[in-house]
């Protein structure tokens, strides 16, 4: 029997990571178990558990920050209840994860259960509650992939500075280099096609709280790609690597 200890990986969105027959909307996958496989028999990753957290219809509240719907303008609020069933859940459904399904992950696997070795990963919306997690909770989670991040600003395109009073918290809670590991990408196709000046605003914000791009923050652009599974599944390895590449293998 192996004795190996592994990282853990918690995905939001769940149902559109390893069964086509699962995903909303599209008839693919991110194949992410193809990926992270791939990966760790080439060496570019550590043994890893997937745990994919099944959204529901309240998606939209449990990956919205409450301090992003609370700081954003009138016009963003009248438009983001347009597709939440409530208020902001997210800090009860991070509360969730941390207090219920990690424990039972750690009690019941092989796990590696400190913050180095636990991450978060999710896509537009999921970008989001990704990096909430790492700010909420820094001591349990050691780095976040937000992948396509749907920042709140990106449904604002009139209005460039409505997105100030978000980025100023982002600047004052997003925790200090040394500890963390942030990924963020961008497509430019379909919805990500409005994300990049919105994302270019938080690499500013990266910046100016003492980040340099390499083995603790990485933003990527990707020429042609749309808002969709398959254009996550195409790239997923790149993110995987950043966020849980070996100590002696961080390029």
């Amino acid at each position: 029997m192996s004795d190996k200890n592994y990282r853990v990986l918690y995905f939001h969105d769940g149902q559109n990571l390893f069964n086509p027959e699962w995903v909303y909307f599209t008839q693919t996958d991110w194949d992410i178990d193809t990926s992270l496989q791939q990966l760790i028999d080439d060496g570019g990753a550590d043994d890893t558990i997937v745990v994919g957290i099944w959204s529901n219809n309240d998606r939209v509240s449990e990956y919205m920050p409450h301090e992003f719907y609370e700081l954003a303008s009138d016009e963003y609020r009248d438009k983001a209840n347009q597709y939440m069933t409530r208020e902001p859940n997210s800090r009860n459904y991070l509360r969730f994860i941390v207090d219920e399904l990690k424990p039972f992950i750690d009690s019941n696997y092989r796990t590696r259960p400190g913050r180095d070795d636990t991450f978060l990963m999710g896509s537009s919306a999921g970008g989001m509650i990704s990096l909430y997690g790492v700010i909420e909770y820094p001591d349990v989670f050691g780095g976040a992939a937000c992948v396509s991040t749907h920042w709140p600003s990106s449904m604002m395109l009139g209005n460039p500075q409505a997105n100030e009073p978000i980025l100023a918290w982002l600047r004052n809670n997003i925790p200090a280099p040394g500890d963390h590991k942030f990924y963020f990408d961008v497509g430019t196709e379909e919805l990500d096609s409005n994300y990049e000046p919105h994302q270019t605003a938080v690499d500013n914000v990266m910046r100016d709280i003492g980040y340099v791009e390499g083995p603790l923050w990485q933003t990527q652009r990707f020429e042609g790609a749309g808002h969709n599974e398959s254009a996550w599944q195409e790239r997923a390895h790149i993110p995987l690597k950043f966020l849980l590449a070996p100590a002696d293998n961080k390029e």
